[in-house]
């Protein structure tokens, strides 16, 4: 692997998922699946979103909604005991297309405003969702943001709340992955040294994202985040239709 351009991608996704709240894990994501099987793609990926979520959310702690974190968080745990039941990862066709169409599916006419994480029980829905998304396509940026395109809340609100609930995420991604990882006893393609100065990139692009997300509305930013979601998405779902068809 080229550890320079992997850096470089790593700063550049956490910057922009440090203004739109989202899309930077997709793009990485992608490019992880290109470069390493998909079982250390996974893990790798989980480890740099960790830190660039988790960066994300403590800028902008003072803005995160607690009040249906408990529920998003049981929702994601019960995904992950029936996931971890099964023992199941995809394939890198199954991934792309995943990872493609979430975007595209969360677009659907009368989805979003249906999916509103304030009401109710939504937030385990969406715990459960986005959990099933990190495992079937690694990232799951436009899944969670069906779930936030609500003006019940600002743009710092909907920023650092998604972040928190990725952070969560990935840590259970990782966990969920590395256990495949311990049971089939993959080589790591990999030296260890990269994970550290991957984990160490992500804040300075929350930082980044950050600066560039004060002179940005909240219509404007909503606007954003709907067209680069579809845009990464297309990018990726021709992605996986290729690999497929090539199978």
């Amino acid at each position: 692997m080229d550890n320079v351009g992997i850096a470089l991608a790593v700063l550049a996704t956490s910057t922009l998922s440090g203004i739109l709240g989202m899309g930077g894990g997709m793009i990485l994501m992608g490019i992880f699946l290109l470069l390493l099987p998909l079982e250390w793609a996974m893990v790798l990926h989980g480890c740099t979103q960790l830190a660039s979520n988790g960066s994300r959310a403590w800028l902008h702690r003072t803005e995160v909604e607690w009040r249906f974190l408990p529920r998003y968080f049981a929702g994601a745990v019960v995904a992950y005991l029936v996931l971890s039941y099964l023992a199941w990862a995809p394939s890198k066709a199954v991934a792309f297309i995943a990872l493609g169409s979430l975007p595209l599916i969360g677009r659907l006419p009368g989805l979003s405003g249906s999916l509103d994480i304030t009401k109710g029980g939504v937030a385990s829905l969406c715990g459960a969702t986005v959990f099933g998304a990190q495992v079937v396509a690694g990232a799951s940026g436009p899944a969670l943001d069906v779930f936030f395109l609500t003006d019940r809340l600002n743009r710092y609100q909907i920023v650092a709340t998604k972040a928190l609930t990725q952070t969560l995420s990935h840590a259970m991604k990782i966990v969920y992955f590395a256990t495949i990882l311990t049971a089939t006893e993959q080589t790591r393609p990999f030296s260890l040294w990269l994970v550290p100065m991957l984990v160490a990139i992500p804040p300075v692009g929350s930082y980044l994202g950050k600066q560039v997300l004060h002179r940005v509305s909240d219509s404007r930013f909503l606007s954003m985040t709907r067209h680069a979601a579809i845009g990464i998405g297309m990018i990726w779902l021709a992605r996986g239709v290729h690999l497929l068809v090539m199978e």
